[in-house]
């Protein structure tokens, strides 16, 4: 996670006029020259995911991040102590997924000056998330809270990991419903002040409008999701988040039984992002519903190899299998089901 107001706004005070390439000219071994390499490398990572083909973003991004690295190191090489090296050199970390290290970056920021933004703190907050230690992870996006309560990333963070949080083993069913409850009431509230927090432009953020979307779909306002899912669309190039929108956007036509529609946006949602599952089952659904069975089961197929024990997926794939004419890939996969889900047998 790279902090770019942060680290952008010290590098353009202190070359002001000047380009980093022109920088060269002036002092090539400068510390801050280095940095903003590095930072026209992650701006170009960016710009690489949303403009190029498939294989080609793949070697574009890895090149970039390479030479993002290898300029934030030169950069601490330079001065020890610089801080946008450091978060930069973080940023490439936690791209990479090295989130151990991405985290000791964060932490030797805040040891060099305490007083930094608030943001750098953000980055602390992921790193902790990635390596699932949630509640340190709380604790930091809290903390960013308090310095800055309007922020809206550290609103949706805290937001996703109360939605996400697991009640107690030791509880009972009523409380545990109870306390997951209480999580999601916590959760969309806080998203709601994401959303109404003007002077970051919350009600942009797409991340936000998604996760909003969500909640009403589940709620069943279904017009407020789809006004919220397709805002998220347009307010973003992120492919993945784009996928999202077309996924609640499709949800909200699957429950109003427009299949059409549906089944168009589960595809979009699948083409913007071909490893995401779960429009996988919504456009299964809707070509049995077209009576596109053979498309029907490509994507159960999908499914299956991520998830071989899941109820639903087999048992859809057993009646699209019978309705097909196939006999013995319905009762394989039925028989599946019986085998490990006991209560569904009949027989005993």
């Amino acid at each position: 996670m790279l902090r770019s107001c942060f680290l952008g706004e010290f590098i353009s005070n202190r070359f002001g006029a000047f380009g980093v390439w022109q920088a060269d000219k002036i002092d090539p071994n400068m510390a801050l020259t280095y940095c903003g390499k590095g930072l026209v490398h992650m701006a170009k990572m960016s710009h690489s995911k949303t403009k190029m083909s498939m294989s080609r973003t793949a070697d574009q991004w890895n090149e970039h991040l390479s030479q993002a690295g290898i300029n934030f190191e030169n950069a601490v090489q330079c001065e020890r102590g610089c801080i946008p090296a450091i978060l930069g050199k973080a940023a490439v970390q936690f791209n990479r997924r090295q989130y151990t290290e991405a985290l000791k970056s964060y932490k030797e920021v805040l040891q060099l000056n305490p007083a930094c933004p608030p943001e750098v703190r953000i980055g602390l907050a992921h790193c902790y998330a990635q390596l699932n230690q949630t509640e340190k992870a709380a604790k930091a996006f809290r903390r960013v809270l308090e310095l800055a309560p309007d922020n809206v990333e550290a609103l949706t963070g805290l937001a996703i990991l109360e939605m996400n949080a697991e009640p107690g083993e030791k509880l009972s069913v009523a409380e545990k419903d109870k306390y997951m409850a209480q999580q999601v009431e916590s959760a969309i509230k806080l998203l709601e002040r994401a959303y109404h927090s003007m002077d970051n432009l919350g009600d942009q953020n797409a991340v936000v409008l998604n996760h909003l979307a969500n909640h009403f779909v589940i709620t069943n306002d279904l017009d407020k999701a789809l006004r919220l899912a397709m805002k998220a669309f347009n307010n973003t190039e992120v492919k993945k988040i784009r996928a999202e929108s077309c996924y609640h956007i499709a949800r909200t036509h699957h429950i109003k039984g427009e299949f059409d529609q549906a089944h168009k946006y589960y595809a979009y949602a699948i083409q913007h992002w071909p490893e995401y599952l779960l429009p996988q089952y919504g456009l299964a659904q809707t070509s049995v519903h077209l009576n596109s069975l053979s498309e029907a089961m490509a994507c159960l197929d999908k499914l299956l190899k991520a998830f071989p024990n899941s109820y639903e997926v087999r048992k859809l794939m057993g009646c699209v299998a019978h309705r097909n004419g196939d006999v013995n890939k319905a009762l394989l996969h039925l028989t599946h089901i019986t085998e490990i889900y006991h209560d569904d047998r009949i027989d005993e």
